[in-house]
């Protein structure tokens, strides 16, 4: 995300050529990294291919590929935080999500003071998930919430359908409030989901499960049976489009 339409390019192929023809100007260049541009010589040849290269690849399913490029974007530009971004996914996709948190945290760094972001709020969010896996509970959670906070504040400008990016990062937070013992702080979560997007059946499940070891059962009763209806009015509507697509 964020990186693949950084640059306007040219897919060509060609397996007995360069993969990329790269029409970004110089101009165009400043305007769209003027924090890093000054770190380098302007040349098309490089750095920019070598990210865009690396993202044909990773989409093509090759990963070692796709991270020699990304290590060689990085190496041309060490302020290319696209890069760092994209790398950090290969990493935490194989295997490594301590490595993948030390890019994730680099982009932060190096977007430090240039504002609200995507590229930010997609930065917290993945380190949150990374974090996640190594069970590092309280630096999980306080990726998320900076990933909330970026993606609250981009919302009045930039919505981006009916479901905002940020209601994942509200998902991931309250399981790590539960797997932290914290089920009040879960529980304000999966019902701020809920406030946003009363559709999402996964969050009246696991707020049911909270009321359920709260003794709340009631409560728990009706969000199972909210999760229930619209996982049902779901599956009906995909049969009714499958249907009328035969």
């Amino acid at each position: 995300p964020g990186s693949a339409q950084s640059f306007y390019i040219e897919t060509l192929r060609d397996r007995d050529g360069p993969l990329f023809t790269c029409y970004e100007s110089e101009a165009r260049m400043r305007e769209r990294y003027p924090l890093v541009y000054g770190e380098y010589e302007f040349s098309p040849q490089l750095p920019t291919l070598y990210l865009q290269r690396g993202i044909a690849f990773l989409k093509d399913g090759q990963s070692a590929l796709a991270e020699a490029d990304f290590d060689q974007a990085i190496a041309r530009l060490p302020g290319f935080a696209d890069a760092y971004y994209n790398r950090g996914l290969v990493r935490t996709a194989h295997g490594a999500p301590g490595l993948g948190a030390q890019d994730y945290e680099t982009v932060v760094r190096l977007l430090a003071g240039a504002g609200d972001t995507r590229l930010g709020e997609s930065a917290y969010y993945n380190l949150g998930t990374a974090r996640l896996n190594m069970q590092q509970l309280e630096k999980t959670i306080a990726a998320y919430t900076a990933a909330i906070g970026i993606g609250e504040r981009l919302e009045g400008a930039e919505l981006d359908g009916p479901r905002p990016r940020y209601l994942d990062a509200y998902y991931n937070r309250g399981i790590a409030y539960q797997r932290n013992g914290d089920e009040q702080k879960a529980l304000e979560d999966f019902s701020a989901i809920i406030a946003r997007d009363p559709d999402d059946a996964d969050a009246y499940f696991l707020r049911s499960r909270i009321y359920l070891a709260r003794g709340e059962s009631e409560l728990a009763q009706e969000d199972l049976d909210r999760c229930r209806k619209i996982r049902q009015g779901k599956k009906l509507y995909k049969s009714a489009i499958q249907e009328k697509d035969r």
